[in-house]
């Protein structure tokens, strides 16, 4: 049950009182000169969507303007909610700490006589995140990202890796030290799959279900949870409750190889059925021209996205290289452009080369379901 602020009872973090008063000057005066609230894109998800789009905000005094409305409305509307909790992103300059924007924003949520129920810091990105509420109920959570907002994009770029799940090796977590907000999707029948679910989630990934799907070529028809065309809705939840159990955390879904159900209507009618009543997102892979899969979860108002690009078709870091441009022309075409990958050494090592390139460039990076729609 909602509380109102004034029956609040404090948790907030305990600073050091002359430490926090310096520091918290000394983020303001750094937050005004070098810091925006930037807004994730044009998002438009259903109600139960975790995440909430802002107006750009370029001082701290409209922050704590924007900050104070949010905290009213999600108090007054907390016993209407579905349960799910906002997020918004903070980004910074490179390089600058985010203790300072830390103190800062702590400072502001003090004066709205409001708690910071729990701050965390990934060691890997360097993010840190807050839960901001009063006394138990958390209504809102602040991500501080230590990486430039692209104050005039030239589009954004969404990630998503495929054929995670085989191990959990260095290879695996370079794709967690990118820097970026980056997705990656996950095969359930593989033998390290919720250990790379689990693990990859605390490293600041978003993890989605890479789900086998029966393509036409008849050579993979007895790969490992495939699922068929012609299933019934049975079958289907049957099928999706032991992968989703095995990739823990899956926020959506998209399909491994498929041509032939993401071709067929009444499958993909059935198959994205279940996916709406779980309250998850879908990306059609594109893995064939004549998938229906996209076009369906658009008219069932699924939150659904398309692959735009494959970027490593080939594994060859020339046509890597040419295919994330490729990825980056169509952002910048169409304002946002999402490309698949795979779990590649070849792959890690063109992003790493490619990825600061376009964020100088000018080119913003989002997770998949900050560009569902």
């Amino acid at each position: 049950m909602g509380r109102s602020p004034g029956n609040k009872q404090k948790t907030s973090i305990k600073y050091d009182l002359p430490v926090l008063i310096g520091l918290i000057l000394i983020g303001i005066m750094l937050a005004v000169r070098y810091w925006i609230w930037h807004p994730q894109g044009r998002i438009d998800r259903s109600t139960d969507s975790n995440i909430e789009t802002v107006q750009a905000i370029a001082d701290i005094d409209s922050l704590a303007s924007s900050l104070a409305v949010s905290l009213k409305n999600h108090s007054l509307n907390f016993e209407e909610r579905s349960g799910s909790t906002p997020m918004w992103f903070i980004y910074g300059v490179p390089g600058k700490s985010v203790t300072g924007l830390h103190l800062t924003i702590k400072a502001i949520i003090d004066s709205l006589d409001a708690d910071v129920l729990d701050a965390e810091i990934n060691p890997v990105t360097g993010n840190v995140t807050l839960a901001v509420g009063w006394s138990v109920d958390k209504y809102l959570v602040l991500r501080l990202v230590p990486s430039a907002a692209v104050v005039q994009s030239r589009g954004a770029i969404s990630l998503l890796i495929d054929d995670f799940g085989r191990g959990y090796n260095s290879l695996v977590q370079e794709f967690a030290a990118l820097g970026i907000p980056i997705t990656i999707s996950v095969i359930p029948s593989m033998a390290k799959a919720s250990t790379v679910a689990e693990n990859m989630r605390q490293l600041g990934c978003e993890v989605m279900l890479h789900l086998p799907m029966e393509p036409f070529d008849t050579r993979y028809r007895n790969e490992a949870m495939l699922l068929k065309t012609g299933a019934s809705s049975i079958e289907i939840k049957q099928l999706l409750d032991r992968a989703l159990t095995n990739v823990p955390g899956a926020v959506g879904i998209n399909n491994h190889m498929g041509s032939k159900v993401t071709s067929h209507r009444e499958t993909m009618s059935r198959v994205l059925e279940d996916i709406k009543q779980r309250g998850l997102f879908f990306v059609d892979s594109r893995t064939i021209a004549s998938s229906v899969a996209f076009k369906l979860a658009r008219e069932m108002n699924i939150p659904c996205a398309e692959r735009q690009v494959f970027i490593d078709p080939e594994d060859d870091r020339n046509i890597i290289r040419r295919q994330m441009q490729n990825l980056a022309k169509k952002a910048a075409q169409h304002g946002m452009a999402l490309g698949i990958g795979h779990c590649r050494r070849n792959t890690i090592a063109v992003l790493k080369e490619e990825i600061p390139r376009l964020k100088k460039a000018g080119y913003q990076f989002l997770f998949v379901s900050q560009v569902v729609r």
